[in-house]
């Protein structure tokens, strides 16, 4: 069964091999690992979700399901789901997880999006602050943080955050952000 769900051309053939092996001791995690990407990478993000939710409740540990199940939440939303298993993922190689910054971190801007659109933005501002802790220098963050900061009057942790981005990237767009929010000169920044 493996070597044919993993040599047929046929979509339906590949998933009904991969279905028996589901089933099976030892193959069960691969099995569940191959369909929830051959899901996923369909857009059928449902049956995507239910296998590597199957692979990982058998293997709590595993990085690369940890990734594809933040990958799954982030393309339906579930933005809860996705910060627990980001959590995991802290927990189990902070390392690693650098590796993946950028692209959390975007996922967190999206869920602050998200959070604006609904209405609630000091859930937003969670949402940045965790993309900012993560990429520090992460501009969509960085600018949808300033707007939301500066409406409310938030300027010195603004400008804490804002040295922070600059100090892990220093660049033209930090500064901006920095002198717009900042009520001192330009020299005394400089």
């Amino acid at each position: 069964d493996l070597v044919l769900a993993e040599s047929t051309s046929s979509f339906d053939m590949q998933i009904q091999r991969l279905r028996t092996l589901v089933g099976k001791k030892y193959y069960s995690i691969y099995a569940a690992k191959r369909l929830a990407q051959i899901f996923f990478d369909h857009g059928r993000y449902t049956e995507s979700e239910e296998y590597a939710n199957k692979a990982f409740n058998e293997n709590d540990t595993d990085i690369s399901l940890m990734v594809m199940l933040i990958r799954i939440y982030a393309k339906t939303a579930a933005w809860n789901k996705m910060i627990f298993v980001i959590s995991k993922f802290q927990r189990a190689d902070m390392k690693l997880l650098e590796n993946y910054s950028q692209e959390i971190s975007g996922y967190y801007y999206l869920a602050a999006k998200d959070a604006i659109s609904a209405g609630n933005d000091n859930e937003a501002v969670k949402f940045l602050e965790s993309s900012l802790e993560l990429k520090p220098d992460y501009l969509d963050s960085l600018n949808l943080y300033t707007e939301l900061n500066v409406n409310i009057n938030n300027s010195a942790s603004l400008l804490k955050i804002l040295k922070s981005a600059f100090v892990s990237n220093p660049c033209f767009e930090i500064a901006q952000m920095y002198i717009k929010c900042s009520k001192s000169s330009v020299n005394a920044i400089y």
